[in-house]
């Protein structure tokens, strides 16, 4: 084999940064978060959401407003089979 000559190209750069890795938002999801600021929604779960948080341990890491939210869409997506409600109980 022979040796080849060093070309003038350069290697593309190996890292990204992390704000370059932005996926495109969904119209819904947008609309639906600027809906729930306007009316309070996390401070009004927090608070209602309150009592139940262990006085040592404080809330759990995710916060109640994300929580909710992300039970709402699972709900309308059909991801929550009739029955399968945390804690058990059936949806209303």
């Amino acid at each position: 084999m022979a040796m080849g000559r060093r070309k003038e190209e350069r290697q593309e750069s190996l890292f990204i940064m992390a704000g370059a890795l932005q996926a495109p938002r969904h119209v819904f999801y947008e609309r639906l978060n600027r809906i729930l600021a306007q009316h309070g929604f996390d401070a009004c779960v927090e608070e209602l959401c309150r009592p139940f948080y262990a006085e040592k341990q404080g809330r759990p890491g995710l916060a109640p407003g994300i929580y909710f939210r992300t039970l709402f869409i699972a709900i309308l997506k059909g991801s929550i089979p009739n029955g399968a409600w945390p804690g058990g109980s059936r949806i209303p």
